[in-house]
């Protein structure tokens, strides 16, 4: 009996490994057999994927980019479009500024000349005349600080006196010619030869061209 029993043991631990590896080698075939269609899946997948597909993603995107291209060519013209209009709104708000400046200054222009040609007229006393009257003196020191500070306030605006002197280059842009005389050693042709008026600049521009005499040979 012990014989048989172990014979039937033995017998069945047999059956046991058999099945086992009939069922390993099942499990692996069906494993490479997934793998298999697993790689053939793909295999078809990347062969589903027509060329016109490919094409016309390629197509997309590079309308895609030409877009982006015109939207910061877009972006840069109107950033430059309003720097444009912010710098002729400062140019039209400094031109109204001189205007008005300009006007006031060309009425103040008729002061300072007044002033000027009452020191002129003061030139022709002598120091000893004036320091002997008191009144003609404080008249005098009256008209110079008036000068000074009347020339301050204008320049404080940009109005600037040209200091034309003779034997200046004449500048028809600057000087206005109105008398015409013989060259001299202090005036050579073409050069100022007397001031009758001097002239004023606005900032860059002229408020009041300087008459002058030039000196013209033949």
């Amino acid at each position: 009996m012990r014989a048989l029993s172990l014979r039937s043991g033995i017998f069945a631990r047999g059956t046991a490994v058999i099945l086992c590896s009939q069922r390993w080698c099942s499990t692996e075939a069906k494993t490479e057999k997934s793998a298999e269609e697993a790689e053939a899946s793909i295999n078809n997948t990347e062969e589903v994927v027509p060329l016109e597909a490919l094409q016309k993603v390629e197509k997309q995107l590079e309308e895609a980019k030409s877009k982006v291209e015109q939207l910061k060519k877009d972006i840069l013209y109107r950033a430059a479009d309003a720097e444009n209009a912010r710098r002729i709104g400062r140019e039209d708000v400094e031109k109204a500024k001189l205007y008005g400046i300009t006007s006031f200054g060309k009425d103040m222009l008729e002061v300072a000349d007044t002033l000027e040609k009452a020191i002129e007229a003061f030139a022709t006393f002598t120091e000893e005349e004036l320091k002997g009257n008191k009144m003609l003196s404080s008249i005098h020191t009256g008209v110079k600080l008036s000068s000074k500070v009347l020339l301050k306030h204008m320049s404080k605006h940009g109005i600037e006196k040209m200091g034309v002197t003779v034997g200046t280059k004449f500048d028809p842009n600057l000087h206005d010619a109105l008398v015409s005389t013989p060259p001299t050693d202090q005036a050579p042709s073409d050069h100022v030869s007397n001031v009758l008026k001097d002239g004023y600049m606005l900032k860059s521009r002229v408020l009041r061209a300087a008459q002058v005499g030039v000196s013209h040979s033949g």
